[in-house]
């Protein structure tokens, strides 16, 4: 009898220090809770977000202006390509400004040809060296002049348009300097001094189509 009660008695005892030990653990770890925002961290999580935006938008703002812009020059470049095609069309030969002269030709298949030539291929080709040439408006005519060209391998285009275009790109500008030394045999210097779209205009390269000084 003695003894229940002394087991009974334990009992009791342990799940009392049980539930008294699981009471003192639930107040000292209270359930944790989300970590709060201070007013301070969400006005500055907040100006964060709108810097992102407004450099989105600053972005894509940049990226249709530099679109437009493209377009914009596109449109002026071809532009300045038809009002040069419509001035070269009916030339066969035209002076540039380096040492080259270039002859064009258009055969009735289609397409265009171009040729750099110097004074002894502008002879053979039967062009004047100083005088500008015109495009025949036979095309049996044209067609010989475009064979007598194909002997010196000339450069094929889709159009004319097609090649202003190529010669377009480079690093050269239309005010760069142009200088011509020559010197006549009795004495002296004969010097031109020039930009490059004056001398283009005046077709300066028929200068190197001289077979002398004196000439």
């Amino acid at each position: 009898m003695s003894h229940t009660i002394y087991a009974t008695t334990a009992i009791v005892s342990f799940t009392a220090v049980v539930l008294l030990s699981a009471q003192f653990s639930s107040r000292a770890d209270p359930p944790s809770r989300p970590a709060e925002t201070t007013p301070v961290e969400a006005a500055s999580s907040a100006l964060d977000a709108g810097h992102s935006q407004s450099r989105c938008r600053y972005a894509e703002r940049r990226a249709e202006y530099q679109l437009r812009k493209g377009l914009r020059r596109e449109e002026r470049l071809v532009a300045a390509f038809n009002d040069a095609g419509r001035l070269l069309v009916d030339r066969r030969a035209a002076f540039g400004v380096g040492h080259w002269t270039t002859v064009y030709g258009y055969p009735s298949t289609g397409r265009c040809y171009t040729l750099k030539c110097d004074g002894v291929e502008l002879d053979f080709l039967g062009l004047s060296r100083f005088e500008p040439t015109f495009r025949s408006g036979d095309p049996e005519e044209e067609d010989a002049h475009c064979a007598r060209m194909m002997r010196f391998g000339p450069n094929w285009w889709k159009s004319l348009t097609h090649y202003l275009v190529n010669q377009s790109f480079g690093n050269a500008t239309w005010e760069d300097a142009v200088v011509i030394a020559g010197y006549p045999v009795s004495s002296g210097l004969w010097l031109l001094k020039t930009t490059r779209a004056e001398a283009a205009n005046a077709g300066a390269a028929r200068i190197h189509n001289a077979r002398g000084m004196e000439e």
